[in-house]
């Protein structure tokens, strides 16, 4: 593999000491190095990949790409930020199509289709296969006619953008957002604006970007996660393991199942048995169970393997979601921007 593919890679060895685990957080092709972190420790070392073997990729989950692309407008380039994701299975059977696009010129699909006024229509989106509208064609969200310069950085399901967002060097691709924002600040005539990150959806970097159109969420959704917004070791119990007398397994609190089971999942959820998410579990050990992932506010992952009530009909699971909400403190962890500009609307009418 080609070192500069090798981004956020984690590689591994055993020693007499235990697991010795770095990762790549920097790479240069000319000449062959390395800036390597050592994930127990937190310090880096500059190396390169002949004083590394014996060492082992870690496989990633997924794969990002930032993107600096251009149209052709009259003879003028007008530039744009364009950013991937892809599981990593399916690059290796060979379906390139990213899984989830965010980008910053571009109409908002999901916000226009509720809007009363073309005037109140704002642009940035971030969409995946799975949630984008049948009439709209995903692919459009890459065209360009050139990209001037993509970097690339590998994603593990125990990430999320706050882990991988310093390896990527986005001086450029923050002048691009910049140098878009301050042209529809002056379309916009009111100057006062330019002191704001965001205004009818176009930023001014891209981690504001990424923040508003919830790529997080996109990427959580193609890795399988559910993030939610309490602490999941508040709610987990240990009981008696059936048909042992002394064993135990962890689970979690009756009233976290129901809202599991009704409000998040609705599925008969019977048992559930809970485990820290970490570099040891291969998730196709549970092709033949029921399992989701749960990232809480600590970013800590957790391995939910369930079991199905089988006696417990749908119209049950129905009756009990119409019930008054059991709980005010379990949430889902996502950031929403159509709640302001819903509320703006309604403040002008």
């Amino acid at each position: 593999m080609k070192i500069e593919n090798m981004l956020g890679y984690k590689i591994f060895k055993e020693t007499d000491d235990g697991l010795k685990m770095y990762r790549i957080i920097r790479v240069k092709g000319a000449p062959r190095t390395m800036r390597i972190k050592d994930l127990d420790t937190g310090e880096e070392i500059v190396t390169n990949p002949e004083e590394m073997k014996g060492y082992t990729p870690l496989q990633p989950d997924g794969y990002l790409t930032f993107n600096k692309v251009y149209i052709d407008n009259n003879g003028k380039r007008l530039y744009d930020v364009v950013i991937t994701a892809s599981k990593i299975l399916n690059l290796k059977i060979g379906d390139t199509l990213p899984y989830a696009i965010c980008r910053q010129s571009c109409t908002d699909i999901f916000y226009n289709l509720i809007c009363k006024d073309e005037s109140d229509m704002i642009v940035g989106l971030s969409v995946n296969q799975d949630d984008c509208p049948t009439n709209f064609d995903f692919r459009e969200l890459l065209a360009c006619d050139g990209i001037e310069k993509s970097q690339y950085v590998n994603y593990y399901r125990m990430d999320t953008l706050e882990d991988v967002m310093p390896m990527i060097k986005v001086g450029d691709l923050n002048k691009v957002m910049e140098n878009n924002f301050m042209a529809h600040v002056k379309a916009t005539g009111d100057t006062t604006k330019a002191f704001k990150k965001e205004d009818k959806g176009w930023c001014k970097d891209i981690d504001t970007l990424m923040k508003e159109n919830s790529f997080q969420s996109d990427i959580d959704q193609m890795l399988g996660i559910t993030a939610v917004g309490f602490n999941m070791s508040d709610y987990i119990i240990k009981k008696p393991l059936p048909g042992t007398e002394d064993k135990e397994y962890e689970t979690v609190t009756d009233e976290l199942k129901y809202w599991f089971k009704n409000d998040v999942f609705r599925v008969n959820i019977n048992t559930i048995s809970v485990v820290k998410y970490g570099y040891d579990i291969d998730l196709a050990d549970f092709n033949n169970a029921r399992y989701f992932i749960i990232r809480d506010n600590t970013k800590t992952l957790y391995l939910c393997v369930y079991t199905v009530d089988k006696d417990e009909l749908e119209i049950d699971l129905v009756n009990k979601a119409n019930k008054p909400d059991i709980s005010t403190k379990f949430m889902i962890d996502f950031y929403n921007k159509y709640n302001r500009y819903n509320k703006d609307n309604n403040n002008q009418e």
